[in-house]
């Protein structure tokens, strides 16, 4: 069984380790729209739910700043 242990904070988090995350994010995407181009919808929307999983923690440490669109926002 792997066991979870948290980090003292505060944490200290390079440029490196955030731009090879956001090239993980690239990648769960690209493996998205593949997946979805090949008919595999529960594939892709398993790696694009990774791709915003990591997206989601990027920001909530505060390595990265976006909103996610609101619905009203889609539609315009």
């Amino acid at each position: 069984m792997c066991e979870l242990k948290k980090n003292q904070a505060p944490i200290t988090v390079e440029d490196k380790a955030v731009c090879e995350v956001l090239s993980w994010v690239t990648h769960y995407l690209d493996d998205a729209k593949y997946y979805k181009a090949q008919g595999k919808f529960e594939t892709s929307l398993t790696s694009v739910a990774y791709c915003e999983g990591l997206l989601d923690a990027l920001r909530l440490i505060g390595a990265v700043n976006f909103e996610w669109p609101t619905k009203q926002q889609e539609k315009e």
